[in-house]
């Protein structure tokens, strides 16, 4: 079940009460950041339009800095690895 949002530029790809997958399009319209959320953990990573990893980042810092620009958040409480950001106990660490 895929559902469109265009003005927030956002694809709800799965949606249940533990799994919740979505992709939201960077500034760049060719790049899309995956947020996968099971339970307290959150997932951000970069593909591009067909899914797959994002061939012009050279290296994972610029992964990071594309997430980052889309979700401030992650500068604070993320855990960088291998091109993506994890936020674990996500309820606890962030705020509204």
């Amino acid at each position: 079940m895929i559902a469109m949002q265009s003005a927030a530029q956002r694809q709800i790809l799965y949606d249940s009460p533990w799994v919740s997958w979505e992709r939201v399009r960077a500034e760049n319209s060719r790049v899309w950041i995956q947020q996968i959320k099971f339970l307290d953990r959150w997932l951000f990573l970069v593909t591009d339009e067909d899914g797959s990893n994002y061939r012009e980042c050279t290296n994972d810092d610029e992964c990071y800095k594309i997430i980052e620009e889309a979700f401030p958040v992650t500068m604070l409480v993320g855990n960088r690895r291998n091109g993506a950001i994890e936020i674990e106990q996500a309820a606890s660490k962030i705020t509204i």
